[in-house]
């Protein structure tokens, strides 16, 4: 990480936290309405960064080991709970959602090192750029939209 006080951190937490949340319900279906998803997901983000945050001011050596890690398995549970899925299924759903946690997290942090001597805003709005970046990825290749435009082989 790249330091910061509790409120940088408190932001960092809350930009990977819905990264997360975004990327796992755009390829998951709830097993409940889409407003009380919302709220499911709202009052599981409040209560994890309030944690995470008072964890971060109290002990700072271990919240930085260790935090990321309980934040994820606990959004993992909460997520196959509100998936309407198989386990199994949303399990695999959620080894690509972490796996897309982990570019935008390393993403994030490399552009800030790399290109703004460890700036902690760069690393923030780089990892809000890569979410984006990869929702929109993610929804035109899951929409409609490619297959209606592509062109048919044969008549290349």
């Amino acid at each position: 990480m790249l330091g910061g006080s509790v409120y940088i951190a408190f932001i960092r937490f809350a930009v990977s936290l819905a990264g997360v949340i975004l990327m796992f319900s755009r390829i998951s279906e709830s097993r409940f309405g889409r407003k009380k998803t919302i709220v499911c997901y709202g009052c599981f983000s409040v209560v994890v960064l309030i944690l995470a945050s008072a964890w971060y001011v109290a002990d700072w050596k271990s919240c930085v080991r260790i935090v990321a890690f309980a934040m994820y398995t606990c959004f993992a549970v909460v997520a196959i709970i509100l998936s309407s899925d198989s386990v199994y299924l949303s399990i695999y759903k959620l080894a690509l959602t972490f796996y897309l946690l982990a570019v935008f997290l390393v993403g994030g942090l490399e552009v800030a090192i790399i290109f703004f001597d460890r700036n902690i805003w760069a690393d923030i709005i780089a990892r809000v750029i890569l979410i984006l970046f990869m929702i929109i990825y993610c929804e035109t290749l899951t929409s409609e939209w490619p297959k209606k435009r592509r062109l048919p082989l044969y008549k290349l």
